[in-house]
């Protein structure tokens, strides 16, 4: 939320490719009104503030660094097998 409270921010994240991400995005912002109303519905707030999504890569991001490491781990372990 921002400091006005007039704007929420909403992240979310898709496995997939970039295909799956856009289409994602364009859902979420063809139903901003409906999810708006049903949260308006539910919270109870005076003023129910703007939705903006965004594309949350930290879940990417965290996957490449396990891959790095699992590559990490598999190479030193078969570099000391052939001690």
């Amino acid at each position: 939320m921002s400091r006005d409270l007039k704007l929420a921010r909403i992240y979310f994240t898709i496995y997939g490719d970039s295909e799956k991400s856009e289409a994602a995005a364009q859902g979420f912002e063809s139903a901003r009104g409906f999810i708006k109303r049903s949260l308006a519905g539910k919270l109870g707030l005076r003023y129910m503030p703007d939705l903006k999504f965004f594309y949350d890569e930290s879940f990417e991001y965290g996957s490449q660094i396990d891959q790095l490491l699992d590559k990490i781990s598999t190479h030193n372990g078969s570099d000391h097998q052939s001690d």
